[in-house]
């Protein structure tokens, strides 16, 4: 069983966000140790990370600056999972997945316990190939909703998988609509990303 499926139900769930190779990030395995997570999100960097915060765009081009690959962050993943069964997600840009070739990832994700994948800059209308890749692997492909999400909100929640990504603009009156909706869908659990 994906242990997405054992989240919380209707609720805000505590996120360990970290860009996997970040130089001044903590140790990760320790991090995850001490802390009383409900999930862990791995992010792989990337050179344009145009829909994430200022915060995580720098710690993307420290990891870069390293020269972070996808083999080493599948280990990191490895080692994460040695000594943890936290539920982990991947965030990631398309262009790395495409790179690296979407059955090895998907293969790897399968074999490495990855329980769910966010795609930052993957339209949900064009999700279908990427989709099909991760049910087969037993991977959630988490959608991420904003309160300007067209009036297809429905279709998109009722197709969520488990887990939604909710990006808030930090105005009640227009996120107040996304977080009920949300919140009224009793079988998804919901966080938010730095």
């Amino acid at each position: 069983m994906n242990r997405l499926d054992q989240l919380t139900k209707g609720g805000l769930l505590k996120v360990l966000t970290r860009v996997a190779g970040d130089p001044q990030a903590p140790d990760l395995v320790k991090e995850i140790q001490e802390g009383d997570f409900d999930l862990l999100d791995l992010v792989v960097p990337f050179s344009d990370p145009a829909a994430d915060s200022p915060l995580l765009e720098a710690a993307q081009g420290r990891a870069l600056a390293r020269g972070i690959s996808m083999d080493q962050i599948l280990d990191l993943i490895r080692q994460v999972r040695e000594s943890s069964q936290v539920p982990l997600i991947i965030s990631s840009y398309l262009n790395p997945l495409f790179r690296y070739g979407y059955p090895a990832f998907f293969q790897a994700c399968k074999s490495l316990g990855v329980d769910g994948l966010l795609i930052l800059d993957l339209p949900f209308e064009e999700r279908e190939e990427v989709l099909d890749l991760a049910r087969a692997h037993g991977v959630h492909l988490i959608v991420s909703l904003v309160p300007a999400s067209p009036p297809d909100l429905e279709v998109r929640l009722s197709q969520a998988g488990r887990l939604v990504q909710l990006v808030l603009s930090g105005e009640a009156e227009k996120d107040r609509p996304l977080e009920e909706a949300v919140k009224e869908k009793a079988n998804l659990a919901f966080y938010q990303r730095p």
